[in-house]
């Protein structure tokens, strides 16, 4: 009897120390995506094309303020709502050059994927487009916090 009341009491911590620890795990600080970041993409000009509008096309804006985004990318705007889960924050296009993506026709909008942004340190984060016209991960940097 008295090896099973131990048994039972030690099984009954072990629950409350699990619980604890999963409670204080999310509780625990999150990835502030808020602010102004950027990055570039890594791209060659074809011969005959001019360098700096590669490089304009290559370049990587993001804005993100509460739950919305505005975005230049491959030298387009793009605006829509953000969504955060697990860590990571989640990109919704519904706006495409200041016209709805509804207004561009059903193929754009079944195009229309979720833009992935991933935590890689305080500063920097991973941008993955898998809709985009280069589905390669950008690293992007913190510009500027509100």
């Amino acid at each position: 009897m008295y090896t099973s009341g131990v048994m039972r009491g030690s099984i009954a911590r072990i629950i409350a120390f699990a619980t604890l620890a999963g409670f204080a795990a999310g509780c625990g600080p999150t990835f502030d995506f808020q602010g102004n970041w950027s990055g570039q993409r890594r791209l060659d000009a074809p011969p005959g094309v001019d360098p700096s509008v590669v490089r304009a096309v290559a370049k990587v804006r993001l804005q993100i303020q509460g739950s919305r985004f505005d975005l230049l990318e491959a030298g387009t705007t793009k605006s829509g709502s953000v969504r955060y889960e697990a860590g990571r924050a989640f990109l919704r296009v519904d706006s495409y050059l200041g016209r709805p993506i509804e207004a561009l026709g059903s193929g754009a909008a079944r195009m229309n994927k979720e833009i992935e942004l991933r935590p890689v340190s305080k500063d920097r984060l991973l941008f993955v487009d898998p809709a985009g016209f280069d589905p390669k991960p950008i690293e992007l940097a913190r510009d500027s916090q509100p």
